[in-house]
């Protein structure tokens, strides 16, 4: 199989600071427009992932770049998904603010236990 569907819980409490990557800077929670200043990607014509095209432009490692989203209370990002209009893709940066649910339609939980792995805890 070459790719993997999650279904995930993310904590309530996160979901409001997420940046979203194709929406524009005033649609922004406020840590994602400070940092958009930050970097000079913060105008009406700008939207969330311009604030990742900067950094790449400055070349600042992809790891790097999730660190400093982490760092300022910006766990992830959310964009459009390009496969299924209407529906959201989400990228996070930090994994104790979800738990994985499901895995292909298969329960998380058995599939952790099969490989003899750990479930991860919301906080």
């Amino acid at each position: 199989r070459d790719s993997y569907l999650y279904k995930l819980d993310i904590a309530d409490e996160a979901l409001p600071n997420y940046m979203l990557f194709d929406r524009p800077m005033a649609q922004q929670p406020a840590a994602v427009q400070q940092y958009a200043k930050e970097v000079g990607a913060f105008g009406d014509d700008m939207l969330g992932g311009d604030i990742v095209g900067k950094l790449r432009e400055a070349r600042v490692p992809e790891l790097q770049i999730q660190e400093s989203f982490k760092s300022r209370g910006i766990p992830g990002l959310i964009y459009d998904s390009p496969d299924v209009p209407g529906s959201v893709n989400y990228v996070n940066y930090d994994p104790e603010l979800i738990k994985i649910l499901e895995i292909n339609d298969a329960p998380a939980a058995s599939l952790f236990d099969m490989l003899g792995m750990k479930k991860r805890k919301i906080r």
